[in-house]
């Protein structure tokens, strides 16, 4: 027979590992307590950091409402005064009948481009900045075309350096060279009516006009005799010059060559003809006599 035998363990122990469960569970539910409680917590925290933040986000945008309201709808800010500086060929009345209704408007609302655009459609205007001067004053600063020349059409009229039409031609304007030749161009104020032709023809009779022997006679006349072909006058009409716009260059060139080769004789000449590619053409006062010679 087999005997087992067993230990004798003392009540203290038995009734130790007996209660050992016990301690376990009552641990472990403290833990997931103090685990539940923790995140109720933050959970807390983060839903006040929220009200807080909607608060805030709340305050800001009533105030900016609010401030919106009284920036477009407060009197201190309507507009009073309106000024225009830069052009005199143009009353104020004129203009601000041109800018449209905007006195007792709102400073903040009204379109400052959209209203330059239209001041800028007037002939004289070049070009048109606006600003805003709180609390309630608009300006316009205008920058004014300058008269370069008169052309006639059906009419005479008077044109910028960028062949744009500014206004008939008065008396005022008679000491502006006057350009012919273009009569059937169809005139409208403030529009260009230049050609490439046009412009070189202008720049060659300023340019001219720059020379020493032009200082006491200049030009003050270019006629369009041709495609591209031009006849500039003299003030005295005494002295005329043909050139082609096709080779003006060239025609320069040897045209500044003769006159150095006339010396004095210069002074009597009545015709300058560049329109030939090889040669210049003088024609005397006296006795009207034609001297041809390659420069």
């Amino acid at each position: 027979m087999n005997l087992a035998l067993f230990e004798n363990h003392p009540a203290t122990a038995t009734l130790g590992k007996l209660s050992t469960p016990r301690k376990l569970v009552k641990k472990s539910g403290e833990k997931q307590s103090s685990h539940d409680r923790l995140a109720w917590k933050n959970k807390t925290h983060f839903l006040k950091s929220c009200f807080k933040k909607t608060l805030i986000t709340a305050v800001i945008a009533g105030s900016l409402y609010y401030s919106y309201l009284f920036l477009t709808e407060s009197p201190y800010f309507s507009v009073q005064n309106v000024h225009f500086q830069g052009l005199d060929k143009v009353s104020d009345a004129e203009l601000l009948k041109q800018v449209g209704p905007i006195k007792g408007k709102n400073i903040f609302i009204l379109d400052l481009k959209e209203i330059a655009n239209r001041l800028a459609e007037r002939p004289w205007a070049l070009s048109v900045s606006a600003a805003r001067a709180f609390p309630n004053t608009i300006r316009f600063d205008i920058k004014q075309r300058t008269p370069f020349a008169r052309i006639q059409l059906d009419r005479v009229y008077v044109m910028d350096n960028f062949g744009v039409l500014l206004e008939a031609d008065s008396p005022i304007y008679k000491d502006l060279p006057m350009v012919s030749g273009n009569r059937s161009v169809k005139a409208q104020l403030g529009n260009s009516i230049a050609t490439d032709e046009m412009i070189l023809g202008l720049q060659t009779m300023n340019y001219f006009n720059q020379l020493p022997f032009f200082k006491n006679n200049p030009i003050v006349n270019a006629e369009f005799t041709g495609e591209k072909r031009i006849q500039f006058i003299t003030r005295d009409t005494e002295l005329h010059l043909i050139a082609d716009l096709g080779h003006l260059s060239e025609g320069i060139q040897k045209f500044l060559v003769v006159l150095d080769a006339m010396e004095n004789d210069k002074k009597n000449a009545a015709l300058f003809d560049l329109s030939y590619e090889d040669r210049v053409i003088v024609k005397m006062k006296q006795g009207l006599a034609k001297t041809a010679g390659k420069a």
